[in-house]
């Protein structure tokens, strides 16, 4: 009888949470403060440098326990309905994660630091596809609502994926498998909090190469712009520069924010700009010498962003939560005789900080 009833608790208990379907992004349409908001995906490396704070083996746990809830999507209608599985359930909802620069785009060394982790990878050894925890490393794939709000960029954690990777050992990140998982830690408009909870812990931080086109049908990009007015970023940033609604810094020296070299942003054209000499000609056609001239840029064709951000995760709550380190376009390198370098960083971006919220006394 005890089995009986506890089989009836647990699938109507089921039956609940499947039919309750959450929205994560219907608030965009609305929010006229928002000008440029975007669904994106990365991949990120989430080792906790103290075991006892793994989000991975946090949902191992409960997964080989009494079950976790995880997250069907619908990512037509931007929400996600949720179910209570098991470790088995876990294993077989897995499928192949290819390897894209435009989509597996974790980087090994944030703030050009080196650290352990690329060696570790190098060197780990997996070949089981159900082995989550045989994995040195822990990666997440991070689904991402990112939105540019009152000069601000606002970073909102939609959905979390523990990766699974598979390699023999000395093989590179670019040779091994991964496979993604089932959708956890759902972060809803409703209950997102732009501030961080005392009750969320410092994971560490990221620092992912962004490719956002204008063109969402592009393979393997997996983003979605939801503002059709302003689909560009960098030229929305670039204006709000020209109106010293946020500062633009030097990034020659670091990536990351220093408010000791605010560029002029009567000149930011001229940042990172080589000169041209233009030859100058009077009316009767004769050359008279020359002018230097920065070429002009096109602030529309700049899609790659170098996003920095810190990450913390609430385990009670089971959310996961970013705070913005750096934002930084790139742009192409191209030489004199034509050759195409590859990218470099352009200018930062430095956003006005959050006014305190002021609450006035009754009277």
């Amino acid at each position: 009888m005890k089995i009986t009833l506890s089989f009836i608790a647990l699938f109507f208990t089921t039956s609940i949470i499947a039919q309750n379907q959450q929205e994560y992004a219907n608030f965009i349409q609305t929010d006229t403060a928002v000008k440029w908001a975007v669904i994106y995906h990365s991949f990120m490396d989430l080792t906790p440098k103290n075991e006892n704070y793994s989000i991975r083996n946090f949902y191992q746990k409960k997964l080989n326990q009494a079950g976790a809830i995880s997250y069907l999507e619908d990512s037509t209608a931007m929400a996600v309905t949720p179910q209570l599985i098991q470790e088995k359930e876990f294993n077989t909802a897995k499928q192949p994660a290819v390897f894209d620069p435009l989509k597996m785009n974790w980087q090994f060394f944030a703030e050009e630091n080196n650290d352990a982790s690329e060696t570790i990878f190098n060197s780990d050894a997996n070949s089981c596809q159900t082995c989550l925890l045989k994995n040195r490393l822990s990666f997440f794939k991070v689904k991402q609502l990112l939105y540019y709000k009152n000069h601000r960029l606002q970073i909102q954690n939609i959905l979390i994926s523990p990766v699974i990777y598979t390699k023999q050992k000395d093989e590179r990140k670019t040779e091994a498998q991964y496979l993604e998982t089932s959708n956890f830690a759902f972060n809803d408009a409703a209950t997102h909090n732009t501030t961080i909870p005392p009750s969320a812990i410092y994971m560490g931080r990221a620092s992912n190469s962004l490719t956002i086109f204008p063109n969402t049908d592009i393979a393997g990009t997996e983003n979605k712009i939801l503002t059709l007015k302003n689909w560009n970023l960098s030229s929305l940033l670039y204006h709000d520069i020209k109106a010293n609604k946020i500062k633009a810094y030097d990034t020659e020296k670091s990536v990351l924010p220093d408010n000791n070299h605010i560029l002029d942003p009567k000149k930011i054209e001229a940042y990172k700009s080589t000169p041209m000499l233009v030859p100058m000609y009077d009316s009767l056609g004769n050359e008279v010498g020359v002018k230097k001239m920065i070429a002009e840029m096109n602030y529309d064709s700049l899609y790659h962003f170098t996003l920095i951000q810190d990450l913390y995760f609430d385990f009670e709550k089971e959310k996961l939560y970013s705070k913005l380190i750096a934002l930084v376009p790139r742009i192409t390198v191209v030489t004199s005789s034509g050759i195409t370098l590859g990218l470099t960083d352009y200018w930062g971006v430095i956003f006005p900080e959050e006014k305190p919220k002021i609450i006035k006394k009754r009277k």
